[in-house]
C-alpha cells in the first residue's frame, strides 16, 4: 500500500480517521500509520474470507491486536496498528465492511477457521 493508495482510501472514506469510524479527530493523521497499514495489508492476505461480514470473529479493534502481535513474532519489533490503519488496510484489499454499531470498529469477511502461525485467530 502506497501513500496514494491510503490517500485514495481515505478520500473515499472521509468519516475514517486513526482511531476508526466517525470519530471526532483529524482524519489525515491516519497517513502517519502508513507502516502499520502495510502490516495489517500483509496479515489481511493471510486470512480466509468468507461471503459476507462476520461478527463472530470480533470487531476490527480485536483484530489489529491480532496484527501487533502477529507482527512481533514474525520481525521481532513492534509496530503500532491504530483501529483505523487497520481498517484502511481492509478497505485498500477489498475486504466487505460493515460498522459494529455504537463504536468505531467494523466487521469483515474473515473466517473463524482463519489458521495464521498454526493459530486460529
Amino acid at each position: 500500500m502506497t501513500k496514494d493508495d491510503l490517500i485514495e482510501v481515505m478520500k473515499k472514506h472521509p468519516n475514517l480517521t486513526a482511531t476508526g469510524m466517525d470519530c471526532d479527530e483529524d482524519p489525515n493523521e491516519l497517513i502517519e500509520y502508513l507502516d502499520a497499514c502495510n502490516a495489517a495489508c500483509e496479515w489481511l492476505s493471510l486470512v480466509k474470507r468468507t461471503k459476507k461480514p462476520n461478527p463472530k470473529i470480533g470487531g476490527s479493534y480485536r483484530l489489529k491486536h491480532k496484527v501487533e502481535r502477529w507482527y512481533i513474532k514474525k520481525y521481532n519489533k513492534r509496530c503500532y496498528t491504530p483501529n483505523g490503519a487497520f481498517i484502511a488496510a481492509a478497505y485498500h484489499l477489498g475486504f466487505m465492511i460493515i460498522p459494529k454499531p455504537g463504536t468505531p470498529n467494523v466487521y469483515l469477511n474473515i473466517s473463524t477457521n482463519t489458521k495464521i502461525d498454526g493459530d486460529y485467530i
